[in-house]
């Protein structure tokens, strides 16, 4: 399966569902799952430039911890879908030359050790545990870029590049409560 790897804090908002794009000097024509592989560098400077756009993105919800950011660091901690490369996007996030925009990110409950590479790259199967396709999928706040698209008449069914932007995430609440009863150890992720 392929992978990229993103440096704190960048792949946590990522994986949250904040930060649909990632910033890269390089075009890719690959679409589909990719795996999130969190690197060893992570700065203060990107820690702060990442809070100030998730708040002009209208993120209210909690940041990241150092903690967290330094627990996941050398570790796959999910996995999204590829859907697109871009020139611009209308996410703050957005900063580069080319955007890959995510999709669906899905956190696993328990990170996979790997060292990361440039570029996209493979990881072997025999790293996996199986049932990877399925990992477990978390309910995360979802954010609304419609509102940046011009020209979008039907605020009902605003997409970008074939995405849904204002899709909505419906969560079985009882039966996530009765998961984590049952398992208190999903609770915490790393």
């Amino acid at each position: 399966m392929k992978a990229i790897s993103i440096c704190g804090p960048w792949w946590w908002y990522i994986m949250q569902g904040i930060k649909p794009v990632e910033n890269r000097d390089w075009p890719s024509k690959y679409r589909g799952p990719l795996l999130i592989q969190v690197s060893q560098k992570i700065l203060e400077a990107d820690r702060v430039a990442a809070m100030d756009m998730a708040k002009r993105a209208g993120w209210t919800g909690r940041v990241p911890t150092p903690a967290e950011l330094q627990d996941a660091r050398g570790h796959i901690v999910g996995i999204v879908q590829m859907v697109d490369c871009v020139e611009r996007h209308p996410s703050p996030f957005f900063t580069g030359r080319y955007g890959h925009v995510y999709a669906k990110p899905e956190l696993f409950a328990k990170p996979i050790r790997c060292r990361g590479e440039l570029n996209l790259f493979a990881v072997q199967d025999s790293l996996l545990p199986a049932g990877i396709g399925r990992p477990q999928s978390l309910p995360v706040e979802r954010l609304d870029f419609s509102a940046a698209l011009v020209g979008d008449t039907e605020p009902e069914r605003r997409t970008f590049m074939g995405v849904d932007l204002a899709a909505k995430v419906e969560v079985d609440v009882s039966a996530l409560r009765k998961s984590l009863a049952s398992d208190p150890s999903q609770r915490r992720l790393f």
